[in-house]
């Protein structure tokens, strides 16, 4: 088939959780089908960004967006009804270059990767004559939950009030426009099985649990030896041709097994190290790690004296930065995070709101790591407390988990066996691939693209 890979930012190098998503779609795809890249993008990658794609691409478009600053911000927040995230990588000149392109290929689908990506694409999408190519949502998050979440941790908090009502704001733009979205779109992808039930409450839709093949035989999506496949493609009970009552998928992240797995040599001893990972401006990682920082680490190093902590990922706010001291390690960006994860001795996950799937969940577990988590940061990922990780919520409990695995060499090993054997059975970025092609196949089956009008 012929694909058009829509991205807010150019995929390679692979670092944030979004960019390894699209990037390894993109090379798993790029295998069997024609993938033509266009990326969004404020300036032009590096040429060994470049050459890391351009082997699994039939072409590749840059568009230029121009940053926004806070004044523009609060200009749109003021002046449209649109939400912030719609803003993020819209310009005139990248819905032209979409437009041109679109027009020109023939292509059969057109995947958007994300949310804040879609504005330019569906205004390009739909000044197209019929029959319009099948239009994908990769849905990262489940955006207005994610916004919902934030308004409720934030309004607790009366410093942080101004914040929430921003989230206020947004969840209820996000809302409108995600289910504008989703309803335009011929399938939307869904990272864990919460954001699909968001998804499929956001447009009123009710599933059920077959669906036909080419052959209009009809078979069950729970499919023995497919568990990603286990809420499979939703058809809506009255098959109208939306999405997602139409169509939502399950399509998981992965984890490069290959590249994220134990050291082949035990790393030379030294004091315990505690790390965590993200995109250190996102507000769910920055609420975590201040939340971890000012209320489990204390009571951990009363227990360990010599325990370190590490934060690693690009963009880190003032109030990160600000952790950093004698014991704490903020990196800010790194070339590579693979030493950090197979130098650490635990890792900890203490999110109280966010969506989605953590890849940086899939990455300690592939190193073998204990982790200890909230239940919210294992949101999308099969993990069993006592099995596979560690669960706690409240302060005192999550430090002493957190001890346990420093304590215990043990139980750290058959945590991370554990961990390890999951996600190179489940979750694989080879498994998610082949998701998106049989929902692929689901769309050509169907005979889609037919729609004149959304």
């Amino acid at each position: 088939m012929k694909v058009v890979l829509v991205t807010p930012g150019f995929p390679a190098p692979p670092t944030s959780g979004g960019s390894q998503r699209a990037f390894h779609l993109l090379r798993l795809l790029g295998r069997r089908h024609q993938v033509h890249l266009f990326s969004l993008v404020g300036a032009s990658p590096a040429p060994d960004a470049l050459a890391q794609v351009q082997p699994f691409c039939s072409g590749v478009t840059l568009a230029r967006v121009p940053g926004r600053s806070v004044l523009h911000r609060l200009h749109d927040l003021i002046s449209t009804a649109q939400p912030d995230l719609a803003q993020r990588f819209a310009a005139p000149e990248a819905r032209a270059l979409l437009a041109r392109l679109l027009g020109a290929g023939a292509c059969d689908v057109v995947q958007v990767e994300g949310l804040e990506a879609s504005a330019d694409l569906l205004a390009a999408w739909e000044a197209l004559p019929p029959p319009r190519p099948a239009l994908v949502l990769d849905a990262f998050n489940a955006e207005y939950l994610l916004q919902r979440r934030a308004f409720l941790v934030d309004l607790g908090r009366p410093d942080r009030w101004p914040v929430a009502a921003y989230s206020l704001v947004q969840w209820h733009r996000l809302r409108r426009y995600e289910q504008d979205i989703c309803r335009r779109a011929a399938a939307v992808l869904a990272v864990s099985e919460a954001d699909r039930q968001a998804l499929l409450a956001l447009v009123g839709a009710q599933g059920r649990s077959e669906g036909k093949d080419c052959r209009g035989e009809r078979r069950a999506w729970a499919t023995p030896g497919r568990p990603g496949l286990q809420a499979g493609i939703q058809q809506c009970t009255d098959d109208r041709p939306l999405a997602p009552g139409g169509k939502v998928a399950l399509v998981p992240h992965g984890v490069d097994t290959a590249r994220y797995r134990p050291p082949s040599e035990p790393v030379p001893g030294h004091a315990p190290e505690l790390l965590f990972t993200g995109t250190m401006d996102y507000r769910p990682n920055v609420d975590a790690i201040t939340w971890f920082c000012t209320h489990v680490l204390p009571r951990v190093r009363e227990r360990v004296p010599d325990v370190r902590l590490t934060i690693v990922g690009r963009d880190p706010t003032a109030a990160v930065r600000a952790l950093a001291g004698p014991s704490v390690t903020v990196t800010g960006a790194v070339t590579d995070d693979l030493p950090y994860f197979q130098r650490a001795s635990a890792f900890v996950l203490p999110m109280r709101y966010g969506g989605g799937v953590r890849l940086k969940l899939l990455q300690a577990l592939a190193c073998g790591l204990p982790v200890v988590s909230t239940p919210l940061g294992t949101d999308g990922v099969a993990a069993c407390h006592g099995e596979h990780l560690l669960l706690a919520e409240r302060p005192e409990e999550f430090a002493q988990a957190v001890v346990r695995v420093l304590a215990d060499p043990a139980l750290a090993a058959r945590l991370g066996r554990s961990g390890r054997a999951l996600v190179a059975e489940r979750y694989t970025w080879e498994a998610a691939a082949s998701l998106v092609e049989d929902v692929y196949e689901e769309l050509r089956c169907a005979g889609r693209p037919q729609r004149s009008d959304p």
